[in-house]
C-alpha cells in the first residue's frame, strides 16, 4: 500500500504535524474498533481488564493478534488497555478519540490515575 504525499510544497514541520494528526486519527479509529468488538455473544466471557472494566470474549485477543500481526500476549495487553481506558477513564477516552491525547500516553496515564467512572 502506498501513501500519497501532499504535492503542494509544505515545510517539513507542517508535514510532520500533519503526519502526527493522521497517526492520532488512525489510533482513535483502531481503539474504537477494538472497543466495538467487546461483545461476548456465543463465547465465554473473561476478564482481562481491571475491576470495573467490561468482560471480553475469550477469543478477542486471538482475533486482534491475527489482524494486527502481533503476539497474543501483546493483543491481550492492548485489549486490557483499551477497556481500562474506556470503562475506567471516560474523559481520557474521549480525549484520545478526539485526537487530543496520544493513545500511548493515555495508556501510560491509566496505570496511575484514580478511576473516574
Amino acid at each position: 500500500m502506498s501513501v500519497a504525499v501532499p504535492s503542494t510544497p509544505q515545510s517539513a514541520v507542517d508535514r510532520l504535524r500533519h503526519a502526527q494528526h493522521l497517526r492520532r486519527q488512525a489510533d482513535a479509529i483502531e481503539l474504537q474498533a477494538i472497543a466495538d468488538e467487546l461483545d461476548v455473544t456465543n463465547e465465554r466471557a473473561v476478564r482481562v481488564g481491571s475491576d470495573g472494566a467490561a468482560l471480553v470474549g475469550e477469543f478477542l485477543p486471538l482475533e486482534i493478534a491475527a489482524t494486527k500481526a502481533m503476539s497474543v500476549t501483546a493483543a491481550t495487553w492492548l485489549v486490557r488497555d483499551v477497556i481500562n481506558l474506556r470503562d475506567r477513564h471516560p474523559m481520557l477516552w474521549a480525549s484520545v478519540l478526539q485526537g487530543h491525547v496520544p493513545a500511548y500516553r493515555a495508556f501510560q496515564l491509566t496505570s496511575w490515575l484514580p478511576v473516574t467512572t
